[in-house]
């Protein structure tokens, strides 16, 4: 029997047969499917029968989902095309029909295929037998398996074994039923315990777990907590639109455990973190009740009233003029802390105000007063307490976008180019989808032609864009390239697969990374060479174009200007070769010819001459390198490093030791300011521990760089062999290289030129090459 469309008149795809028809049989004409006939129930229970789709019910507590997804489709189209190529298993029904064991999405895209029947296979189970059945089918042909699916369906297969007769039999003998079921489904028993325990989620808390929105070992965590307090930490999810971590479901499975719980402490300090809107309203009550009359509002928005002092705030300074006019007489915050967090300048500010006549009122904190110098320091502590709140508000919110991308995640703003963002499913507290970053491959395959011409050909920014754009390559907004996008490229570290927020960064995510660190770290050193700050230690070329070698670290030995690369136009026939046609090129001294300096050297000095002279050098080089051993190399290197960075950490250790004693004794006299016991004025005070605290931190800053430095001595040996695994890659890719490149290499190495008279040089490098020089004098060179 085929299986059979709905509609008549239209033939459904049929699968072959047992038997082939005899070759003289004539075709019958089209004709309509035999009605589904019943289905075999015990002699032959594997036969393969097409049983209507009315007549197949869905399998009882079925845990696994049907749902019209992307993989239905294609499952619509396969029925379509080609019909159901494999049959579903059914049993029989007490009350008639057949039950699905294995085959719901079969018959779901059949009805959606416009099928009236489906092939099956009916086979006489127990209840036992049918769950463990549907189970297995299930979990090992679906691709897309929620967690609450796997939870329900394991439970079942736990259930169904304990009713076969508790522990198992033969090769299973002994064993408890998590174990079992573990090893029928590639897990140890534990995994299985704990999807188990997600079954006791109520709907909500599962639906989360679903979509993502709450993660699996929190929601374990959750599911030993009674349903009623579930019920409320669901309701605090949907409203905060932030999932609990780990430690802290923990802490409130421990909190349920010992009868603590409560929504108050589900929601924790939410109510205390009041939006803008709110605070408006709480003026406006407070002000009603007190038989206020409003005659100005300020509000502020996007200001830290931590990080910024009064005299840059536009609001304090417009609200301050309206209190010089006497155009009020109460000032009302919500909180106090509105008017700034600065613990040694906001109580000032407040004094200035009741001193002004102005009355200082909170709808929190009641009326702030200076009576008496225990008003004085009440104030004082209390704006010391909210800077330290502050402080630890700012840490908080840096430590969570840092934990963000510490985990690999995106904390927003637009994909960078050479990625494109997709839907996570999971949402943040501002209801806003939160997007993942994935490698769009034809944009990064750009960003590799961009790295790879910055570093490996000396390409400028302008450069590469006009190379781009000759070869037809367009940016995302499908414009012409500009040399400012690319800089940005060139300096963003995504592109090595770590994301940054801040000083935190995420381990190296190879999904993301276009190209290698080491890549970039080389364009990052050209960049950092070719900055105008850099210019008179600058060891890269700015322009790779032409044939000479040498480009933007050759000078003149007698006057120190640097040579520029000229030609005078005139073209003379080639001494090698009479019919070719050159023209002169040379390095001419740039502070004689324009006459700003005073030189006695030569005017200029022959291109081909002075490359010849830096070619047969850098080969020289390169064959000495060869011969000493890598070892001997690299530790001579590494013990004087380490010696500079310890010194230079005992330095800054003092200087950070002296810093912070001046800042502490400069606290230490604002509470004899507010007593009256103080030398220096408040504003003085004020200011100097301003700028004693940038002081502290900014050597604070450099005393941790100098000693992350010195703790990576692992990271300088590492380095030190790779700077000399790339020096042997270039004497190696040397002769073969295009000028562009070898111009790169002999930046890399040499650091200064300076040239004499008679071509007599004096050459600096980048690289001490004492240890290997074996007798070469590399320093001065004659022609």
């Amino acid at each position: 029997m085929s299986q059979s469309k709905k509609a008549p008149g239209k033939e459904a795809p049929i699968p072959p047969k047992p038997e082939a028809a005899p070759k003289d049989a004539k075709a019958p004409e089209q004709e309509q499917p035999a009605a589904p006939r019943d289905a075999t129930r015990s002699a032959e229970p594997e036969q393969i029968v097409y049983i209507n789709l009315s007549e197949l019910h869905p399998f009882k507590n079925h845990p696994f989902g049907v749902r019209d997804d992307s993989e239905m489709k294609g499952l619509v189209e396969s029925v379509k095309a080609s019909g159901v190529n494999q049959p579903a298993l059914v049993r029989p029904r007490e009350d008639g029909g057949y039950e699905i064991i294995a085959g719901h999405r079969r018959q779901k895209a059949s009805e959606l295929a416009g099928f009236a029947n489906m092939p099956c296979i009916v086979r006489n189970m127990t209840d036992d037998e049918a769950i463990l059945a549907m189970t297995d089918d299930n979990l090992r042909h679906r691709e897309k398996i929620l967690p609450t699916e796997k939870a329900n369906s394991l439970k079942m297969q736990v259930e169904a074994i304990k009713h076969q007769g508790g522990p198992g039999l033969g090769e299973d003998a002994g064993k408890r039923s998590t174990e079992i079921v573990g090893e029928r489904n590639g897990m140890n028993y534990k995994q299985v315990q704990r999807y188990i325990r997600l079954t006791e989620l109520v709907p909500e808390l599962q639906k989360m777990l679903d979509e993502k929105g709450l993660a699996f070992t929190p929601a374990v965590e959750i599911s030993f907590i009674r349903p009623k307090h579930q019920q409320y930490i669901a309701i605090s999810i949907e409203g905060q639109q932030s999932t609990p971590s780990l430690s802290q479901a923990q802490q409130l499975r421990k909190l349920d455990k010992e009868g603590k719980l409560n929504p108050d402490v589900i929601d924790g300090n939410d109510k205390n973190q009041a939006d803008i809107p709110m605070q408006r309203r709480k003026c406006h009550q407070f002000a009603d009740q007190m038989g206020w009359v409003i005659v100005h509002e300020e509000q502020e928005d996007g200001v830290s009233g931590h990080k910024v002092r009064a005299e840059n705030r536009d609001k304090i300074q417009t609200i301050k003029e309206l209190a010089k006019q006497g155009k009020f007489d109460i000032l009302l915050v919500f909180m106090f802390d509105r008017i700034g967090r600065i613990a040694d300048e906001t109580p000032f500010v407040v004094e200035w105000f009741v001193k002004s006549g102005i009355r200082v009122w909170s709808t929190q904190e009641g009326e702030q007063r200076f009576d008496n110098h225990t008003d004085k320091l009440t104030n004082y502590i209390r704006f010391w307490q909210a800077d330290g709140e502050s402080e630890k508000t700012s840490i908080r919110t840096k430590t969570a976008l840092g934990q963000l991308v510490e985990d690999g995640g995106f904390k927003g703003d637009l994909a960078p180019y050479g990625y494109d963002l997709v839907r996570s499913g999971r949402y943040n507290k501002r209801k806003h989808e939160v997007y993942e970053l994935v490698v769009n491959e034809a944009e990064a395959a750009v960003v590799r032609i961009i790295f790879d011409k910055y570093v490996h050909e000396g390409f400028g920014a302008q450069r590469i864009a006009t190379y781009l754009n000759k070869l037809g390559y367009r940016a995302r907004s499908g414009k012409m390239w500009h040399h400012a996008s690319i800089r940005g490229i060139i300096c963003n570290l995504t592109y090595t697969g770590v994301l940054r927020s801040g000083d935190s960064r995420s381990q190296v995510l190879p999904h993301l990374q276009i190209i290698t660190p080491e890549l970039f770290e080389a364009a990052q050193h050209i960049r950092t060479s070719r900055a105008n700050s850099a210019e008179q230690e600058r060891r890269v070329p700015l322009n790779t174009r032409g044939q000479s070698l040498l480009a933007g670290n050759v000078f003149c030995g007698h006057c120190g200007s640097r040579l520029s690369l000229t030609t005078n136009g005139k073209a003379y026939p080639c001494k090698d070769d009479p019919n070719r046609i050159v023209k002169r090129v040379r390095y001419v001294c740039y502070g004689k010819t324009r006459k700003q300096t005073e030189c006695d050297g030569q005017t200029g000095y022959t291109a081909h001459t002075l490359d010849g002279i830096i070619d047969k050098l850098v080969r020289q080089i390169f064959e000495r390198m060869k011969a000493v051993p890598k070892s001997e190399i690299v530790s001579i290197r590494y013990k004087e490093k380490m010696d500079e960075r310890r010194a230079l950490l005992r330095s800054i250790r003092a200087d950070y030791t002296k810093a912070t004693g001046e800042l502490e004794m400069l606290r230490a006299e604002v509470i004899k300011s507010l007593r009256g016991e103080s030398a220096f004025s408040q504003s003085l005070l004020g200011s100097l521990i301003a700028d004693a605290e940038t002081k502290c931190l900014e050597v604070q800053q450099q005393l941790e760089a100098a000693q992350a430095a010195y703790d990576e001595g692992q990271a300088v040996l590492a380095s030190l062999n790779a700077q000399y695994d790339d020096i042997i890659s270039w004497a190696d890719m040397y002769d073969t290289a295009s000028i562009e490149a070898k111009k790169m290499i002999v930046n890399c190495l040499i650091k200064r030129v300076d040239v004499y008279r008679d071509y007599k040089l004096h050459i600096d490098f980048n690289i001490d090459f004492e240890q290997f020089s074996m007798g070469l004098d590399i320093v001065w060179i004659a022609a």
